[in-house]
């Protein structure tokens, strides 16, 4: 099937046998677009209040997930000093990045299965849950978890946005 021949409705791999029947369905889909269609779709437009709900908490999770990684990397030097260890300066911005990129493709899948609404109260939560570990740390060890866990939050937060919007 030729490029000319093809329709917004033809199938992309399977065709009519012979030109004949090429250029009968080819006349049929003329008559068609030239007649209004009573069957045709209707498309839902979102409201704008709809579309601030839904993309409003998308923006506000990206950014955080975002202001996150930029804030401990500002603040490492100080946080490892509190702590005094500076193997800590290293592993505080890399342990919320590797979890980050680590999670993503995972999210992506997880959210095909369970819904997009799921995942993304799901990822919300384990950035607050993270953030909340980072903020009660009284040892590096549970920092780092808490980075870790943050970063799968962002992550996933990021991901499922992009999809969403």
């Amino acid at each position: 099937m030729s490029s000319s021949n093809a329709t917004e409705t033809s199938p992309l791999l399977g065709g009519k046998s012979s030109a004949a029947e090429r250029a009968n369905d080819n006349d049929t889909t003329a008559q068609q677009q030239d007649e209004p269609s009573d069957s045709a779709p209707k498309v839902n437009e979102p409201s704008t209040w709809d579309l601030a709900l839904t993309m409003g908490p998308c923006y506000i999770g990206s950014f955080l997930a975002a202001l996150d990684s930029t804030i401990v990397a500002t603040l490492s030097g100080p946080i490892s000093d509190e702590f005094k260890s500076f193997t800590l300066l290293s592993w505080l911005a890399s342990a919320y990045l590797i979890s980050n990129a680590a999670t993503q493709p995972l999210s992506g899948r997880l959210t095909d299965i369970y819904g997009r609404r799921n995942g993304l109260l799901v990822a919300y939560v384990l950035f607050a849950i993270g953030n909340l570990i980072c903020g009660l740390a009284r040892s590096e060890v549970v920092m780092l978890i808490g980075r870790v866990v943050a970063g799968m939050g962002g992550g996933c937060m990021n991901t499922i946005s992009v999809f969403v919007g």
